[in-house]
């Protein structure tokens, strides 16, 4: 099972908040004991989630307790007290203030107690709600940068099977023509202190006077330069053509009807009629 594209569904988030079906509950539980990483996720989440709580928890503000309490007694008092009603006589101007002694008329102040926890109930689901928000857009950017990690070595295994290929095919052309009972082998090997680890291999093909390359382990040559190869043919050397480092195997170079050795100069891009510099490889017939 991929446990990375199930976390990936955001099933895991939906679990740990309490959001998933009685059937998505079993299933997360049940694979979360077959599978250490997924409970693994499940725990990091949980932290992630204390985390952000500890983070944006607020301490209220000093005396607002006892202003709640304050604010509660006084309902609680006029909820208890005598209530006095004004009666307009149409005869006279006199107002008179009937007590009433016998029953006490209550005012229940229901509006008021639940305006106060309303208010404040709403301002909890607020922090509450912020805080989901940002822990949702950090685990959305998580999950991106996941994909983006899982996209990255997807491509980067993509061209390390694309290489693997490339070379799989250069071996397998270079093995044929060291099994072609036609062609000599001639191994170059580096002449100077600094390039004893270059080589390239030379297949002679005597009868048909062909002649191909291998590059076995060559550095690029400079820019505007370009490696040559030269056939020794009584102690002068004949050009065989120029060639490129890049990851070609084996490579058609120019004819050659006789030759005792071969050789590798580096020349100006494009090959020179005779040879400007020192030799760097060289190999006997």
């Amino acid at each position: 099972m991929d446990i990375q594209a199930y976390i990936a569904t955001g099933i895991i988030d939906s679990y740990v908040l309490g959001l998933t079906t009685p059937e998505e509950t079993s299933e997360v539980e049940s694979l979360a004991r077959q599978y250490p990483a997924l409970q693994k996720e499940i725990d990091d989440i949980r932290a992630s989630l204390e985390t952000y709580a500890q983070q944006f928890v607020q301490a209220p503000p000093p005396g607002l307790k006892d202003k709640i309490w304050a604010a509660l007694s006084e309902e609680e008092d006029q909820s208890n007290g005598t209530f006095f009603a004004p009666q307009a006589d149409s005869k006279s101007d006199s107002i008179t203030q009937i007590k009433h002694s016998e029953e006490e008329i209550k005012i229940v102040p229901e509006v008021s107690f639940w305006r106060t926890y309303g208010v404040a109930a709403s301002i909890i689901l607020l922090i509450a709600s912020l805080s989901y928000n940002l822990f949702l857009m950090n685990r959305l950017k998580q999950t991106e940068n996941r994909l983006a990690q899982a996209e990255n070595e997807r491509s980067s295994l993509a061209q390390q099977a694309k290489f693997n290929e490339i070379r799989y095919k250069d071996a397998s052309t270079a093995l044929t023509y060291y099994q072609n009972p036609d062609n000599e082998v001639v191994q170059l090997k580096g002449t100077q202190p600094t390039n004893q680890n270059t080589g390239a291999v030379v297949f002679w093909n005597r009868k048909e006077q062909r002649v191909f390359l291998a590059v076995q382990n060559m550095p690029a040559p400079p820019p505007g330069k370009q490696y040559q190869l030269w056939a020794i043919v009584d102690k002068k050397p004949v050009d065989a053509g120029v060639f490129s480092t890049q990851a070609v195997a084996v490579q058609s170079l120019k004819e050659i009807g006789k030759a005792q050795a071969f050789a590798v100069t580096l020349e100006n891009e494009g090959g020179s009629p005779v040879p400007t510099s020192d030799v760097l490889m060289l190999g006997e017939v």
